[in-house]
C-alpha cells in the first residue's frame, strides 16, 4: 500500500498530515499531497556515495591542490559580469523570469556563440516544438550583426583586405531588395558607405556562409575575413524536444555536448514518480539528476525556471539550494530594458547586475546604463547606487502636495516604504517641515529598485525640492541616522568617478576621513561635505539657487501680467471683457 505525505511547495518541508499553514516557512495553502514509492534493494556491505567528487580519505586544507578554473566566454560582457567572469565548467545555472522576458532568447544566443567557436550545444526543449525553436533561431540569425549570406561552393574561403584601403571591410551582405535573386550582388559596407564589389558576384545556393573577422584581429586593417559554413555551425546545435527525464539523461550522455540547455525544469517529469510535471517531488528529482550528470561529465547546464505570482522561482526553495547559480530576469523602462540579477553564485559575487536591451535581433548589451536611466531628466536629485562592482546613477523624484484627508498618502516606488516614513520623520523633527498634512510621492526614475541606504540623502533633498522641474548638476550621497546625522557610504571614490564621467560638477556627501580625502584630490568635481541634515539642507539651497535673486524675479515678472494705474488702459480692458 502506498504511503502519502504532504510537502510544502514553498520550502519543501514534509509532514504526515495536512495543515492549512506550513509549520516550517509559515506559508498558507502550500501543502501538496505526494506518494512515496519505496524500491527494494539488495543489502550490500558497501554503500555508494551520491556525491560524484567524493574522496576516499580525509584531506587537510593544505593538501588540496588548487586547480585553475578556465571559465567559458559567453560572448556577452554583461552576461560574463553577472556570472562572475564566465561559465564555470560542471556548474548548474538556474535562470528565471516572467514569460516573454527573454530567457530562451538569451540562452539561444549563447548557443549560437558556442557553435561559432565549434563547441557542441544540446538544447533540450520540453515546452516548444523543434519548428518553433527553428523559427526563433532564424529570426535571431537573420538580423545578427555578423550577417549570414549565401555563397557559391567554389567561392574562396578566405578574403583578404586590400592594404591600400583606408576603410575597413566590416561585413558582406545581400541587398534587401534582391534577397531572392540568385544573381544578386554582394555589397561591401565600409563604415556606413556602401561600395559594390563587382568581383563578389555570388550565386545563391543551399550552402550558407558567415563572413566574420577573427576577434584577435578586429582592429587590423589587413586582417583576413574567415568564411565559415553556416551549415557546420548549425550542426553544432543539437535540439531535443522531450520532457521525459530518463530519455534526456541518456541523450546528454550520448551527445558529448559542451553546453546543456534545459527549457524548462517545470515541464520535466520522472516516470518513476507518481505525480504530474511541475510537482514539488518532480522538480526536486529532475534537478537532482541534472546536477549529478553535470558534475559527472564536467559539462555546464543552464536550466530555465518559471516564476510564481510573488516573483520567486516556482517550485520548492530547495531547488535554489541544489544549483550553483541563480539568475533572475527583470523588466524595466517601458519593457525595453532587461536586468539580469545574480541571486546566488558560488563562483562570484551575488551583487552583480547585467543590463540588456531587447531589440529585433535579440538581447544586446548596455555598457553604460546610467545614460539611459538619466535620459530626459527633468528635476529630481541624482544619486549613485552600487550594484556589485558597477556604479549606477539614478534619479529620485518627489512630489509633495497639500492633502485634505485625515491620513495623508505616502507612495514609494522603487524604495522601501518603511524607509520613506523614517526619512519623513527625520525631516519633520530636525528641519521643522510640517509634512503631517502633505501627500508625499517618491519615485525612482527608470523603474529601478534602491535597497542600499546611501540614497537617503537624495530622497530627503528631493522631498525638500518638492516639484521643481529644473535639472540639477549635482549628486547627493549619504545615509540618514535617527539623530539627523549623515553617515558615510562605501566606495565613495567609485561613485564620484562615475558621476564625474557623466558631467556632474558638484557632490553633497558626508564628512570624509582624512585618508579618504587624499584619494579624491585628483577628481574634477566640487565636493561639499556635510555632517547632518541641517547642513545638507543649507548646502542644497545654496547650490540649487546659485543664480541671482534679481534674475529669478525678472523671469517671474516677465511671465506674469503687469499691473498698471492708467485709467484709459483699464477702461479699454473692461470694455473688451464686456463685449
Amino acid at each position: 500500500m502506498s504511503k502519502f505525505i504532504w510537502v510544502c511547495r514553498n520550502c519543501g518541508h514534509e509532514t504526515n498530515g495536512y495543515f492549512g499553514q506550513c509549520s516550517s516557512c509559515g506559508a498558507w495553502g502550500t501543502l501538496e499531497k505526494e506518494t512515496i514509492i519505496k524500491t527494494k534493494t539488495k543489502a550490500t556491505g558497501v554503500k555508494h556515495s551520491l556525491f560524484v567528487n567524493s574522496e576516499d580519505k580525509i584531506l587537510t586544507l593544505s593538501e588540496i591542490e588548487e586547480d585553475s578554473i578556465l571559465r567559458l566566454n559567453t560572448g556577452s560582457e554583461e552576461f560574463n559580469r553577472v556570472l562572475g567572469g564566465g561559465i564555470v565548467p560542471a556548474s548548474v545555472n538556474l535562470i528565471g523570469g516572467q514569460p516573454g522576458i527573454g530567457k530562451s532568447t538569451l540562452l539561444l544566443q549563447l548557443a549560437f556563440y558556442f557553435s561559432l567557436k565549434n563547441l557542441k550545444v544540446l538544447y533540450v526543449s520540453a515546452e516548444e516544438s523543434s519548428t518553433q525553436l527553428k523559427m526563433r533561431a532564424k529570426r535571431l540569425r537573420r538580423t545578427n550583426d555578423r550577417s549570414v549570406i549565401s555563397s557559391d561552393a567554389e567561392y574562396a574561403t578566405r578574403v583578404s583586405y586590400a592594404s591600400k584601403r583606408k576603410y575597413k571591410l566590416r561585413l558582406l551582405q545581400i541587398h534587401e531588395d534582391h534577397e531572392d535573386d540568385e544573381n544578386a550582388e554582394i555589397e561591401a559596407v565600409h563604415h556606413g558607405t556602401a561600395h559594390k564589389r563587382t568581383s563578389s558576384r555570388l550565386r545563391r545556393t543551399n550552402d550558407r556562409s558567415v563572413l566574420q573577422i577573427h576577434e584577435d584581429h578586429e582592429d587590423d586593417e589587413n586582417a583576413e575575413i574567415e568564411v565559415c559554413e553556416q551549415s557546420q555551425h548549425e550542426e553544432n546545435i543539437l535540439v531535443y524536444t522531450e520532457n521525459n527525464l530518463e530519455k534526456i539523461l541518456e541523450a546528454i550522455k550520448n551527445s558529448e555536448a559542451n553546453l546543456i540547455i534545459v527549457d524548462s525544469i517545470q515541464a520535466l517529469y520522472n516516470p518513476n514518480l507518481d505525480s504530474v510535471p511541475g510537482n514539488v517531488s518532480q522538480i526536486k528529482e529532475c534537478c537532482s539528476n541534472l546536477t549529478r550528470i553535470a558534475k559527472t561529465f564536467n559539462v555546464p547546464i543552464f536550466i530555465v525556471g518559471h516564476i510564481n505570482k510573488d516573483g520567486d522561482i516556482a517550485g520548492p526553495k530547495i531547488l535554489e539550494h541544489m544549483v550553483d547559480t541563480v539568475l533572475q530576469f527583470e523588466m524595466i523602462k517601458d519593457e525595453s530594458l532587461r536586468i539580469l540579477r545574480s541571486i546566488k553564485n558560488r563562483f562570484g559575487s551575488t551583487d552583480e547586475l547585467a543590463v540588456f536591451e531587447m531589440r529585433e535581433n535579440g538581447l544586446s548589451d548596455v555598457s553604460d546604463p546610467s545614460q539611459i536611466f538619466l535620459n530626459q531628466r527633468a528635476g529630481g536629485i541624482v544619486t549613485v547606487i552600487k550594484e556589485g562592482r558597477r556604479a549606477l546613477l539614478v534619479e529620485v523624484q518627489s512630489l509633495v502636495i497639500y492633502s485634505d484627508q485625515h491620513n495623508p498618502r505616502r507612495m514609494a516606488n522603487g524604495i522601501d516604504f518603511t524607509r520613506l516614513h523614517q526619512i519623513l520623520a527625520i525631516m519633520e523633527k530636525y528641519l521643522s517641515i510640517p509634512l503631517g498634512k502633505q501627500d508625499v510621492y517618491v519615485n525612482v526614475a527608470g523603474g529601478l529598485s534602491i535597497k542600499e541606504p546611501a540614497s537617503d540623502l537624495a530622497i530627503a533633498l528631493s522631498i525638500l525640492e518638492k516639484s521643481d522641474s529644473s535639472a540639477n548638476d549635482f549628486i547627493a550621497l549619504g545615509e540618514l541616522g535617527l539623530g539627523g546625522e549623515i553617515r558615510q557610504v562605501s566606495n565613495i571614490e567609485l561613485r564620484l568617478k562615475e558621476a564625474q564621467k557623466l558631467g556632474f560638477t558638484k557632490a553633497i556627501i558626508p564628512t570624509l576621513a582624512p585618508e579618504l580625502k587624499i584619494n579624491l584630490i585628483q577628481l574634477k568635481i566640487e565636493i561639499i561635505e556635510v555632517s547632518n541634515i541641517q547642513e545638507a539642507a543649507t548646502a542644497f539651497r545654496s547650490t540649487k539657487h546659485s543664480s541671482s535673486y534679481q534674475e529669478r524675479v525678472i523671469e517671474r515678472n516677465s511671465s506674469s501680467p503687469r499691473r498698471t494705474n492708467d485709467r484709459s488702459v483699464l477702461k479699454q480692458s473692461t470694455e473688451k471683457c464686456l463685449k
